[in-house]
């Protein structure tokens, strides 16, 4: 397929060669059974989280894209809740110092949100980078990533990374 001819017919080799530069390049995984509470919030605005607001949530993990023209698909998998009803957990998701994902769970009346978040962005460069989830209480309340009980290390938090051409 190196030409794109009207008339001449693709070989077996080219729609091979074609087929395996698609798809799933790389993934990497983070996750823990840790707990994570806190007080502090992420602003509950129209504004880019910043690394300062919030706190990690111990979720961590560094790949170096092949291309900035891929797509990085990033899902984050876990239990969250706010100690007041009606607020929200703000969590953000990190390439390094900036914010390329957020997303707001609203507290129910009682109990954990369960939360599956996917982001989709392209990379800022070709170089390693490490990718951290944080994570805040919106106007009070206290925000927990909650992952008990653990279930003998069964149920935990994940974040998961595709890089995909």
């Amino acid at each position: 397929m190196s030409s794109n001819s009207a008339t001449a017919l693709a070989s077996q080799q080219s729609i091979k060669a074609y087929v395996d530069g698609k798809g799933i390049i790389q993934t990497a995984l983070a996750s823990t059974t840790t707990q994570v509470a806190t007080t502090d919030s992420i602003p509950y605005d129209d504004s880019a989280p910043l690394i300062t607001e919030g706190v990690p949530t111990g979720l961590s993990v560094a790949m170096t894209p092949t291309s900035t023209g891929n797509t990085i698909r990033a899902t984050l998998d876990g239990y969250f809740r706010n100690s007041s009803v009606a607020k929200f957990v703000i969590i953000s998701l990190f390439e390094g110092n900036t914010c390329v994902g957020v997303s707001q769970l609203q507290q129910p009346s009682s109990g954990n949100t369960p939360g599956t978040m996917t982001y989709y962005f392209n990379a800022a460069s070709a170089s390693e980078h490490t990718y951290t989830v944080r994570f805040g209480a919106h106007s009070g309340g206290t925000a927990t990533m909650d992952t008990t009980p653990t279930f003998g290390g069964l149920s935990r938090t994940t974040l998961f990374l595709e890089e995909i051409s």
